[in-house]
């Protein structure tokens, strides 16, 4: 898992999917993205959770649930 204390996961790509749900660069959600600068150190690992998961689901080739 990516260190949440280092800066944002962001790699540079910044587009959402076609659904607008997450960014297909970082995996993170529209919220996640908009917040990830106010959030605690706690909440960005727990938002660094949820993308890992979603790069499973997609990996495995379910649809992600934001």
């Amino acid at each position: 898992m990516a260190d949440a204390k280092a800066s944002s996961p962001c790699t540079g790509v910044c587009t959402l999917d076609d659904e607008d749900k997450y960014c297909i660069g970082c995996y993170r959600s529209r919220v996640e993205l908009a917040n990830w600068r106010k959030m605690s150190d706690e909440e960005r690992d727990e938002a660094m959770v949820r993308v890992e998961g979603r790069i499973k689901d997609l990996a495995e080739g379910r649809k992600i649930a934001v």
